[in-house]
């Protein structure tokens, strides 16, 4: 792509340097186009003629002038290839250009308005203000009086609203997230959830004032993106309904609930009051530890699966106000975007059962998580590991880290008072991302935060990607774990790192098998029928999938029917988790680069880190990897799966 573009560039500055003044911005790109597609017919008809006369000439040489012949026309006909393909890749080129230009813009804002993580201040959003500054946009779009560029700055006082509100939302989040028991920022990050179904609304009456306007091509050509004023161009087709809005405020205060009764639940034991997570750190006997968990569950299990029941039914009423056909439709269209369907990934996941699960329980014989040996970690170790492995990969990972550290971007302290997730999320205002780790200061710790770091990566890199699907985020935060792997031991001891291979190993299984049996267990909640939708039959389903799924373990009946309440996925973002086998299916692929050419892994990683496009499998062709969904896709992972075994067992 590089090389296209470059050898465009050049002929555009060769034709500027014949005497022609104009700015390169008049000119027709489709007729400097067929210019040099004329060009290289003519070109290729004369090396035709030249190769025979050449040919000719040589022959009475002998065997040897034909070695030069093909020589030479080889040499001229790959230089003609370069050509075609450079005039080929033209038109993505202009949409690189673009992005090129976006990034610049947003790296300017970056650098003009970034500040560390404790100078940036938090203020409500005004969310009143947005629907002003949409309302008086849709006037003048009515009016038809202004002129396109007069548009554009009022879409831009829309935008840089919305922007502000979604990163005082992040920031309101971030900030409870360090300390659930903060109550005011608890209370904010509620107050944005339920105005999020607002503004989402907001935008989307804007988006169809501006596609039923007549500026709506102009728009779509200078502004927004191909094919919006079509799809923009009847508000009838909108969504969203006062009712769907109302809707997704109750969806969010659950949500809210959730989280609430999750933040820091307590148990009583013997008598006494008992923090559940706390507790369980500090057991130091199985009959303490498992006295809290399963009283844990006695509480909680049936608390948080009616407000459980709550959510299923109301997102099942939300698809349908929507439109679509069930809840997994509207996910996978709506608000993931994903290029693949729910069937494809009820293949998936069916070849998870025949080429996984028996892996799985075969590995299980050997090793478990009781043969890893996870040994202290300080907060400045963990910050070590990540600068090893951003050191060792070089360019914007490298750049990331740095950029990181020096704003205050990151928060990987332990602390009993932070939420259980480990998770990336930005600022929009700074143009800047932020990774916070539920440390547990062991080497545990080391995978989640490097997972983390990809996501982290990714973010710097695109800016956020806005346009970047779930399951591509993925890759760049799975396929950075298995690339790190081996530049651990310039940190942390030979035996640590092998521990941490192990549990690599567990966790790729655990992932394939636990992940596939999540989303299936989610399918089959949610095509319950109302009558269906009790507890008992919930947690029968979760039981019943840790057996088929093989990673059940006799005697735990209990908590493998009661444990999914700890899936914060279920509740936050349902569907989800099967972008986690879909995209490790891809970052296996990079991990098998590497694995056969040490190198060739984390170029790859660094080179789809410029990715331009947001669907996964558009850029997994891009790159020339294949899909997730190609036939043996999930055999290959299991052989690479079993590779990974042998390297262990080799250490």
């Amino acid at each position: 792509m590089k090389k296209a573009r470059t050898f465009i560039a050049l002929i555009l500055v060769a034709v500027m340097l014949c005497g022609c003044t104009a700015p390169l911005q008049s000119f027709s790109s489709e007729g400097v186009i067929g210019s040099i597609g004329s060009f290289v017919d003519s070109f290729s008809a004369w090396v035709e003629k030249i190769t025979e006369k050449l040919d000719s000439f040589l022959h009475r040489k002998g065997d040897s002038g034909s070695t030069v012949v093909d020589t030479v026309q080889g040499f001229i006909e790959d230089k003609i290839e370069d050509i075609e393909n450079a005039l080929d890749g033209k038109e993505d080129n202009g949409i690189d250009d673009e992005v090129e230009q976006s990034r610049r813009e947003m790296q300017a804002t970056r650098d003009e308005r970034i500040v560390p993580f404790s100078e940036m201040v938090y203020s409500r959003p005004d969310v009143d203000g947005l629907i002003d500054d949409v309302y008086v946009l849709e006037e003048a779009l009515k009016a038809g009086t202004m002129s396109l560029s007069e548009i554009e700055e009022l879409i831009d006082v829309v935008y840089d609203d919305f922007y502000h509100f979604r990163t005082m939302s992040n920031l309101s989040n971030v900030r409870s997230c360090l300390d659930t028991t903060d109550e005011y920022y608890a209370e904010e990050y509620n107050w944005c959830s339920e105005q999020g179904a607002v503004v989402e609304d907001i935008i989307d009456e804007m988006y169809f004032a501006c596609g039923g306007s007549k500026y709506a091509m102009d728009l779509e050509e200078d502004y927004f993106w191909e094919g919006f004023a079509e799809e923009y161009a009847d508000i009838a087709d909108s969504m969203y309904t006062p009712e769907l809005v109302a809707m997704m405020q109750e969806e969010a205060d659950l949500v809210s609930e959730y989280r609430d009764i999750m933040s820091d639940p307590v148990i009583l034991l013997d008598g006494k009051e008992v923090h559940v997570f706390e507790g369980l750190d500090s057991a130091t006997d199985s009959q303490t530890y498992f006295a809290i968990l399963f009283g844990y569950y006695d509480k909680y299990n049936p608390l948080v699966s009616d407000l459980f029941i709550k959510l299923v039914k109301l997102r099942n009423a939300m698809a349908k106000e929507a439109g679509y056909n069930d809840f997994e439709e509207m996910q996978y269209d709506y608000y993931f975007e994903r290029d693949y369907t729910p069937e494809q990934a009820g293949a998936y996941i069916d070849d998870i059962r025949r080429y996984i699960v028996p892996l799985a329980e075969e590995i299980d014989q050997k090793y478990s998580y009781s043969n890893i040996d996870y040994s202290s970690l300080s907060e400045s170790r963990l910050r070590e590991v990540l600068q090893t492995v951003s050191g060792n990969l070089g360019g914007h990972v490298e750049e990331a880290y740095e950029f990181m550290t020096e704003y205050e971007l990151c928060d990987l302290a332990k602390s009993y008072t932070k939420t259980t997730m480990s998770f990336m999320t930005y600022f929009d205002e700074y143009e800047a991302p932020f990774l916070l780790i539920s440390a547990k200061g062991t080497t545990d710790d080391v995978l989640t935060a490097v997972h983390e770091f990809g996501h982290y990566c990714d973010g710097y890199t695109t800016y956020d990607a806005t346009d970047e699907t779930i399951d591509l985020a993925e890759v760049y935060s799975q396929a950075l774990e298995y690339l790190s792997i081996d530049m651990l031991e310039d940190v942390l001891s030979r035996k640590a790192v092998k521990s941490i291979l192990l549990s690599k190993i567990i966790d790729t299984v655990s992932l394939y098998t636990q992940q596939a049996s999540f989303a299936e267990f989610e399918r089959e909640v949610y095509a319950l029928s109302e009558e269906d939708l009790t507890a008992e039959k919930i947690n029968e389903i979760s039981l019943r999938l840790s057996k088929e799924f093989g990673y059940f373990t006799a005697g735990f009946e209990s908590y493998y029917a009661r444990s999914w309440i700890d899936i914060n996925h279920f509740f936050e973002v349902p569907f989800y988790v099967i972008s986690y086998p879909v995209s490790n299916d891809v970052a296996m692929q990079i991990f098998g680069l590497e694995m056969e050419k040490e190198g060739a892994g984390v170029e790859k990683y660094l080179e789809m880190l410029e990715h331009d496009t947001g669907d996964l499998l558009e850029t997994v062709e891009e790159y020339g990897l294949n899909s997730p969904f190609d036939a043996g896709s999930v055999k290959n992972v299991a052989d690479l799966i079993r590779d990974m075994v042998k390297k262990y067992e080799g250490m």
